[in-house]
């Protein structure tokens, strides 16, 4: 009994190495997901804080990509004080818009009620043409599967057509905001000149008047 025991213990310390092996593993694995992760989200909000400003030097300066991200840097380095709390303000809509969204749904409910039948009517004919087709070379579930394809893109995106709608609407407020934003820090970059009837006045340099 005693020599069977000490025969089989290097056995379960292979076992038990081989646990131990495995949770570390497994451990370590988790850890660096979760590290992952959370960098992924600061590479992320760095380049949510920069890339506002060189879309718009590209599309309203016309610049091309990488003078726009140049310059979308310097841009945004140097007004860092009046480009955060914005994209504070921009973040927080964005975060907080994603629970809004049930509550949106239940008031745009009879609208959904309306946009279920229609889904149903403009996604049924081309599911209904499909099958149809479908049929007279194929047997057995394969046409209704077909037409289920066709026409179900159709209805999910008529089905929620007023939640796009609003989120649309979302999405052109915050776009306007950064474009007034822009304007505006673009306002701030232009050297300050003086009005020609102030110039007359003022004494030219190395006069003694």
């Amino acid at each position: 009994m005693a020599t069977g025991t000490l025969a089989g213990a290097p056995l379960l310390l292979a076992v038990g190495s081989h646990e131990a092996i495995l949770i570390t593993v497994g451990v370590g694995t988790f850890g660096l997901l979760v590290l992952a992760f959370f960098l992924w989200l600061a590479v992320s909000a760095v380049l949510s804080l920069v890339l506002q400003t060189i879309r718009r030097l590209c599309v309203l300066e016309q610049q091309s990509l990488l003078v726009s991200i140049r310059q979308g840097i310097i841009l945004t380095k140097h007004h860092l004080k009046e480009v955060g709390p914005l994209w504070l303000v921009w973040m927080s809509i964005r975060l907080i818009w994603v629970p809004l969204l049930v509550p949106v749904m239940i008031l745009l409910v009879p609208f959904l009620l309306l946009t279920i039948l229609l889904g149903v009517t403009l996604g049924g004919a081309p599911a209904a043409l499909v099958a149809g087709i479908t049929a007279l070379f194929m047997e057995g579930y394969t046409p209704w599967i077909m037409g289920i394809l066709a026409g179900l893109p159709i209805f999910i995106v008529v089905m929620i057509s007023p939640i796009l709608f609003v989120s649309g609407l979302i999405q052109v407020y915050l776009s306007s905001v950064w474009t007034l934003a822009y304007r505006d820090l673009k306002a701030m970059e232009l050297p300050v000149q003086v009005p020609a009837s102030q110039a007359q006045v003022l004494p030219a340099p190395g006069s003694t008047e």
